[in-house]
Order: structure tokens, then sequence, then C-alpha cells
């Protein structure tokens, strides 16, 4: 996909959270809109910059609250 930057792996076990990571909102964006279109994720996932990797992750709101950018 545009922008995947590679995996990043936040928290530990058991709250690992690994997610493709892209470089900016809009190819996050652009990702998570093309798996909700196909059912591959769930339709309440957002887009969230994370504080572990500084890139953009597409995830649900839980994983935002724990490894966001607040």
């Amino acid at each position: 996909m545009k922008g995947e930057k590679g995996t990043c792996i936040a928290g530990k076990y058991p709250t690992e959270v690994r997610r493709t990571s892209f470089n900016n909102r809009e190819n996050a964006e652009a990702y998570m809109k093309s798996l909700k279109e196909i059912g591959v994720i769930n339709q309440n996932y957002i887009v969230y910059q994370c504080s572990v990797c500084k890139n953009w992750h597409a995830g649900k709101l839980e994983w935002a609250e724990l490894y966001g950018i607040k």
C-alpha cells in the first residue's frame, strides 16, 4: 500500500498490538477504507497516530486510547 512503513509492535503481552504503519493519515485512511470495503476489518476501526513509532495506524478505538498520541 502507498506510504506503508512496515509493522509497529506496541505494548507488551497480553496487550501487545501489531499494526501496519503508514507515513500519513491519508494513506492509513485509504488502507482502512479498502479493508472495510472487502469486510476484512471491523467498521468501527479508526485511524490514529502511534505514540510508539509516530506513524499512523488503522485500528480499534481501545488501541488508539492505549497507544495513540494524546
